[in-house]
C-alpha cells in the first residue's frame, strides 16, 4: 500500500501473520532488545541479543520499519519457574551492580550504545525500557533512580546512534510518577529525547474512551515541546461489562485477574464489535489530530495466557488483538483497516 502520512505500528507477537498486517495497513512494528552483553561491558554479545538482532534484520527486509524497546529494568508478573504472581525478574544482569551504583547505569548507558550501534540502518525509534512510572516495570528502583535510567538508555542510544529519536512512554499521566516523568527529563538542558510517547487504554485500565486523547496529546505537548507518539493503546474485546468488587485483593495480583472482568468499558462492554468500534475513533483522532507522530496498536493477536497471573484467556491480558489466538482476523481488523486506508494513506 501507499506510504502513510503516520506511523500505523502495532507490537510484534507470536506468530505473526505479516502478510495480514501489511493488508491492515501497518507499516511499523515494535520489538524488545534483551541487554545485549553476556558477562562484561564490551564483552561478548549475548546468544539472546543475537536472536533479537536477527529477528529485526529479518523484519526490517520484510519492508517493515520498526521501533526498538531498549531493555528493560525488569518486569513484575507471573513468574512460570516459580508459579508465583507478583515476582520481579530483573531484566539487567546482575555484574552490572546495584541500582544506588554509578555503574550501573553506565553498564546500562553502553548496553543501550551497543544496541543502537548493532541496529543502525535497521531500527529508526526508541523506546527507552517501559512504563516506568509503575511498580509493574520499575521494581525496586525509586522514581528518581528510574529518572536516571531512563537518561541513561536516551544517551545511549544517541551516541550508538545519533540519526534515530527516542522517547519514553508512562503508563499515563495519570499516574503519580507519569507527568512527573516527563517534567524531569524533558526539561533537562539537552536531554536526548526526540518524542514524547505515552500509553493509554482509557476504557480498560482506565475510565473513559478515545476522546480522551486528546487532552493528554495537548497536556504531554504543552509540557514536552516533542511530537506526541501513542505507544501502547488498545480496548479489550474479552471481559463483558464491569463488575465490582469489595473483596480484599492480596498485594501483586492484578485486580482484573482476580475478578476475571473489566472495572470500566467505554459504551456497552468489551466486545468484539465495541473493540472494532473503538479503534476507529481512535485511529482517527491519531491520524488527524495536531502534534502526533502515529501510534503503535497493542495488540496484533490475542494472548494465549496472562502475564499478569498466568491464567489462560484472562481478560486482563488476552483479548488485545485483532486477530483471534487463531489466527483468525476479528471485526477490528477490517474497522483497523477501513480506518488506515480513509486517514493515513497519503493523496
Amino acid at each position: 500500500m501507499k506510504e502513510c502520512k503516520r506511523i500505523v505500528g502495532t507490537s510484534l507477537t507470536l506468530n505473526p501473520d505479516f502478510g495480514l498486517m501489511k493488508a491492515a495497513g501497518i507499516q511499523w512494528l515494535r520489538i524488545g532488545f534483551e541487554y545485549p552483553f553476556e558477562d562484561k561491558v564490551g564483552g561478548a554479545l549475548s546468544e539472546k541479543f543475537l536472536e533479537n538482532l536477527q529477528q529485526a534484520k529479518d523484519i526490517h527486509d520484510m519492508g517493515f520499519k520498526l521501533m526498538g524497546i531498549t531493555p528493560l529494568s525488569g518486569i513484575m508478573g507471573f513468574d512460570p519457574d516459580k508459579g508465583s504472581e507478583g515476582s520481579w525478574m530483573p531484566g539487567i544482569p546482575a555484574w552490572a551492580g546495584k541500582y544506588d551504583e554509578a555503574g550501573f547505569y553506565e553498564a546500562y548507558e553502553e548496553g543501550c550504545a551497543e544496541i543502537a550501534g548493532q541496529t543502525a540502518g535497521i531500527v529508526d525509534l526508541w523506546q527507552v525500557s517501559n512504563e516506568m512510572d509503575i511498580p509493574e516495570f520499575r521494581g525496586p528502583m525509586t522514581p528518581d533512580q528510574a529518572v536516571r535510567f531512563l537518561l541513561a538508555g536516551g544517551r545511549g542510544i544517541r551516541k550508538g546512534n545519533p540519526d534515530v529519536m527516542a522517547g519514553i512512554n508512562p503508563s499515563g499521566i495519570n499516574t503519580t510518577h507519569g507527568m512527573w516523568l516527563f517534567k524531569q527529563l524533558y526539561t533537562m538542558k539537552d536531554h536526548p529525547f526526540g518524542y514524547a510517547g505515552i500509553d493509554g487504554y482509557f476504557g480498560s485500565w482506565i475510565p473513559g474512551g478515545p476522546q480522551d486523547w486528546i487532552l493528554w496529546i495537548d497536556e504531554i505537548f504543552k509540557v514536552t515541546g516533542k511530537p506526541v507518539l501513542i505507544n501502547e493503546w488498545g480496548y479489550s474485546s474479552m471481559g463483558g461489562m464491569p463488575k465490582a468488587t469489595t473483596e480484599k485483593i492480596q498485594p501483586g495480583v492484578n485486580t482484573v485477574c482476580h475478578i476475571q472482568a473489566w472495572h470500566y468499558a467505554w459504551k456497552e462492554g468489551h466486545t468484539e464489535k465495541e473493540q472494532g468500534e473503538y479503534l476507529s475513533t481512535a485511529l482517527k483522532i491519531f491520524g488527524t489530530y495536531p502534534n502526533v507522530l502515529g501510534s503503535f496498536l497493542y495488540s496484533w493477536r490475542d494472548d494465549q495466557a496472562c502475564w499478569h497471573c498466568g491464567q489462560a484467556g484472562c481478560p486482563a491480558e488476552c483479548g488485545w488483538g485483532i486477530i483471534r489466538k487463531d489466527g483468525v482476523p476479528k471485526r477490528s481488523y477490517y474497522d483497523f483497516q477501513e480506518t488506515v486506508q480513509k486517514y493515513y494513506t497519503a493523496t
